[in-house]
């Protein structure tokens, strides 16, 4: 799951064409290509078992209001995979064995 900076995200925006409102933004195609090199160039120092395969963009920023932070801005892993369960699930769709 990757939180994108609002302010940052929305100025990239305006300058490649991509109208809307910031839940807009992160959905399109334009932003995930964006991304997607970035991702791919981290992949190249990792193990294959260590990789990213899947990624999303959080359709808003984690802070500390919405209960995804701690006070020392550390992610509260058990409240965003809570709050973010389907599209994580989306992740393993299809990848479980069949017993």
């Amino acid at each position: 799951l990757i939180a994108l900076d609002p302010e940052a995200i929305m100025e990239w925006a305006k300058g490649n064409g991509v109208n809307g409102g910031y839940d807009e933004v992160v959905k399109d195609p334009r932003t995930h290509a964006l991304i997607k090199p970035f991702i791919q160039d981290l992949n190249k120092g990792l193990a294959s078992y260590e990789s990213i395969k899947n990624f999303a963009i959080l359709p808003k920023d984690v802070t500390l209001d919405a209960g995804d932070l701690t006070p020392s801005l550390k992610v509260k892993r058990k409240a965003v995979e809570t709050k973010y369960k389907d599209m994580i699930e989306t992740f393993y769709a299809g990848n479980v064995a069949e017993v």
